[in-house]
């Protein structure tokens, strides 16, 4: 193992934290210390030694297929479009495909803003699921292709 010298030391511990722990300064670290070991570079940079360890795809983090947290807030909204949906005479059994899709379209986009600002979360779900739930009467009350009842009875 190569002895390393303070300034060394210090080289590494800097450019791995102002490369915000990439992988690729991992990669670049071990090319210029080649002798050093991954228990050392852990110990100097503070992050475990199975991040060093080459082969290993550094950057990428088991992720689910889904987003747990947006599925939580997606189906908070579907509650709340339910209760709307039953009160404005909705059959919801029919449609809840769509108003599944719509709210998860809506909240995807509100997300950041979600994460953001903690407390606007309950606010975007009722907005979220007043809109659906609209859009769903207006889909009921005129189905594609149908002209609304507004315009046959006027003739």
């Amino acid at each position: 193992m190569m002895n390393l010298s303070a300034e060394d030391i210090a080289f590494i511990q800097s450019s791995y934290r102002d490369a915000k722990c990439k992988s690729s300064q991992r990669n670049k670290l071990r090319e210029l210390y080649p002798d050093i070991a991954p228990a050392k570079f852990a110990e100097l940079t503070g992050t475990l030694v199975s991040d060093w360890v080459k082969g290993k795809k550094l950057d990428t983090v088991d992720k689910p297929a889904h987003d747990p947290v947006l599925d939580c807030l997606i189906f908070r909204s579907f509650d709340l479009m339910v209760e709307l949906a039953r009160d404005k005479g909705i059959p919801i059994e029919t449609c809840w495909r769509d108003a599944l899709s719509m709210l998860e379209r809506r909240i995807a986009s509100k997300r950041k803003q979600i994460e953001n600002h903690p407390a606007t979360e309950e606010y975007e779900l009722m907005i979220a699921a007043i809109l659906t739930a609209d859009d769903l009467d207006t889909k009921k009350k005129c189905p594609a292709g149908v002209p609304s009842q507004q315009s046959t009875d006027s003739k």
